[in-house]
Formats: C-alpha cells, sequence, structure tokens
C-alpha cells in the first residue's frame, strides 16, 4: 500500500502508475487491460481494498487458483471494479487471446 496508514485511497493515477512496479515481476499478461480500465473508469481514487485485493487477485491467476474464463462475479467476493474489468476483457476476447498464447509459449 503506497499511501499512509490511515489513508483509505490514493489517486487512480498514482495507483496505474504504481500497479505495475509491483504487478510486472508477476508476469501477469492482462496487467496493461486492467491498467487501461482502471484508468477510463469513473472516479478519481483506488480504495485500499481495491489495491489489496487485486494484488491478491493476480496471484490467484498466477497460480492456477483462480481461471478467469470461468470466473463469476455472483460467486466471487472481488471488488466490482474487478468484476468489472472480468466482464470488460470477457466481451473484448482478451482472456481467450492470453490463454491461446499461453498455449502457444507452453
Amino acid at each position: 500500500w503506497a499511501c499512509e496508514p490511515a489513508q483509505r485511497s490514493i489517486a487512480k493515477d498514482v495507483a496505474v502508475r504504481l500497479w505495475p512496479l509491483l504487478l510486472r515481476p508477476l508476469g501477469f499478461p492482462l496487467l496493461d487491460s486492467y491498467l487501461e480500465f482502471v484508468a477510463q473508469s469513473q472516479g478519481r481514487g483506488v480504495t485500499r481494498d481495491l489495491w489489496i485485493q487485486f494484488y491478491q487477485f493476480v496471484l490467484q491467476v498466477m497460480s492456477g487458483r483462480l481461471s478467469l474464463d470461468r470466473y463469476d462475479s455472483e460467486s466471487c467476493a472481488w471488488p466490482v471494479m474487478i468484476d468489472d474489468w472480468v466482464d470488460f476483457a470477457k466481451q473484448h476476447n482478451l482472456i481467450g487471446a492470453v490463454k491461446g498464447r499461453a498455449m502457444d509459449e507452453g
């Protein structure tokens, strides 16, 4: 978390610049799509909960414990921003493209 302990949110543009420092080493292939989605979303800030939960989300996806192609926002307890982004990624066929590319590289 990039703020003082009592601070509940950070500016969206700051979060979009900091997330890559934290997440790019994990190799999350849809990071740029997520960052663009957040940058274009309504609202000015990213809450502490979203910051922490997105990191946990990426860890689960990268470890294989969470499948994006079977992701169901009704049965998951992630922040709404993550639910909305997964829906966006599915509608734009981003998840299938990454899945296919990962299979080709494997």
